[in-house]
């Protein structure tokens, strides 16, 4: 049994990865408007159409030592890290829920938040279509878990965003449009204890950031993205929040 669990794993690590390597097209693609797909995947820098036995997720990258086959420009670590960090997310997703339906759901959120996250490090932008998706896959969730009630749900949608938008509104530029969609539909998804734990794991992990640029790379004027330290904490609070929430009021 435990080897049919084990090899069930290694299924959905493996399915991962290959999802991995398509979610590389749409980071690279979606904030250029190219089309996902339509079109072979070229070398950026020989435009050399890039072969299907060159697309193994990180297989083909260890093979090729990280090269172009034709050109031999260095390929960005970031594909293999991208198409394992993938299937390490899923894995952990069935690991945490088990092998059902509402396991592939998360999948898609952990997924959508993996996507966004990349695209905001490289762009600033966080773009609607994707936070649509996690919207709607958000209300599929809602039926799968109805112990979080839609009234707990709407709270969610509405508090850490309507907060962000206060501020906002106050200090111009304090929270990017993005940003502020994004925790409608997480708030929606997490309910509203575990977006507001969200929130705070975002700006611990903000503050990380911004210490670490300040003083350890002496950069100073520069723009931070927040939607990376916002989809780092929203996956982590569906399975830790409610643990951490708990923890803290046990120390009151």
């Amino acid at each position: 049994m435990l080897i049919i669990e084990l090899l069930g794993y290694l299924i959905v690590f493996v399915v991962g990865m290959i999802f991995g390597s398509f979610f590389n097209v749409i980071i690279y693609r979606l904030p250029k408007h190219l089309s996902i797909v339509l079109g072979r995947s070229k070398c950026p820098s020989c435009q050399n159409k890039i072969k299907s036995y060159d697309l193994i997720p990180v297989v083909s990258y260890l093979f090729l030592k990280g090269k172009c086959r034709h050109c031999g420009t260095k390929i960005s670590i970031r594909y293999p890290i991208i198409e394992l960090l993938t299937g390490v997310l899923w894995g952990f997703t069935f690991y945490q829920f088990g092998f059902q339906i509402i396991s592939i759901f998360y999948c898609i959120f952990a997924s959508l938040l993996l996507i966004l996250m990349f695209i905001d490090i490289d762009c600033m932008i966080l773009p609607d279509s994707l936070i649509l998706l996690i919207m709607i896959n958000a209300i599929i969730i809602a039926f799968l878990q109805p112990e979080i009630s839609l009234f707990n749900r709407s709270l969610g949608f509405l508090s850490v965003s309507g907060m962000m938008l206060v501020v906002s509104l106050i200090k111009n530029g304090g929270f990017g449009g993005g940003d502020i969609k994004l925790m409608m539909a997480c708030g929606f998804l997490l309910g509203l204890k575990l977006v507001i734990m969200a929130f705070i794991f975002a700006i611990i992990i903000g503050g990380m950031q911004a210490i670490y640029l300040l003083f350890i790379k002496k950069q100073k004027d520069i723009y931070m993205p927040f939607g990376p330290a916002l989809c780092i904490s929203c996956y982590f609070s569906v399975f830790y929040g409610e643990v951490i929430l708990q923890w803290y009021l046990g120390l009151l």
